[in-house]
């Protein structure tokens, strides 16, 4: 009766090194894969978020939902819209711990005060709802909005500042005020870009850099009135 051959200590080791291989080149591939799952299931929640807020304008006259505002309870977005959202966790980014991944630009919905619909010229243009959070001191100034989430440290309270305001004025990002809130910027949180919804409901990705206008067109980004600015009231 013949003995069978056992593997020889070469052998051995050619096959770990293949296995090895196979797993420094498919490791990436998943991890991408895994990473593109959760920026699709970020992106329909920013969509959900929007069809909340739009149910909610639809209800008060064209209104959009305040961005927050004083008094109690509730007196943020993310409150007011809770009877239109049914499910709070749509406020949960997957590719982030944060309680509340997302905030309202600030262009939109503003504190103690609101827009109507109706007096945004583009709403298919204009920025709703996107991938935010709050920032420490160290962010103002940074003009490569790839680093941002580095200087995270928790949800926005409530709003998303933008490189300028509807009102056209500049040098957002230069300074901050003493309420944080030129801190509380856009995330690049899934492959260099962030997802953002649109006053019409619609929603999808973007490369944070052709977002804001950044480093094209300085700190400032795409500057008022330019057709790629999404924030800007035109």
């Amino acid at each position: 009766m013949s003995k069978r051959a056992a593997f020889t200590l070469i052998e051995l080791l050619v096959v770990i090194a293949i296995i090895a291989i196979l797993a420094a080149i498919l490791f990436p591939v998943f991890a991408k894969a895994r990473e593109k799952a959760r920026q699709t299931q970020c992106l329909s929640n920013v969509r959900q978020i929007a069809t909340a807020a739009l149910m909610y304008a639809e209800d008060w006259e064209g209104c959009i939902c305040p961005g927050g505002r004083s008094g109690p309870d509730p007196n943020r977005w993310h409150e007011i819209l809770d009877p239109y959202m049914k499910n709070q966790d749509i406020l949960r980014c997957p590719s982030t711990s944060l309680s509340r991944g997302y905030g309202i630009s600030a262009t939109v919905g503003r504190w103690n005060n609101t827009r109507k619909l109706a007096e945004i010229p583009r709403p298919a243009g204009t920025v709703f709802f996107m991938d935010a959070a709050q920032c420490d001191q160290n962010v103002v100034g940074d003009t490569n909005p790839k680093t941002w989430q580095n200087y995270v440290t928790g949800p926005t309270d409530w709003q998303v500042e933008m490189p300028s305001t509807w009102t056209g004025s500049t040098g957002r990002y230069n300074s901050d005020d003493q309420w944080g809130n030129r801190r509380r910027r856009p995330i690049a949180r899934h492959n260099e870009g962030l997802n953002i919804s649109f006053i019409d409901g619609h929603a999808k990705w973007m490369e944070i850099e052709s977002f804001l206008g950044i480093p094209q067109n300085g700190i400032d980004g795409w500057p008022y009135g330019d057709p790629r600015n999404l924030w800007d009231n035109k």
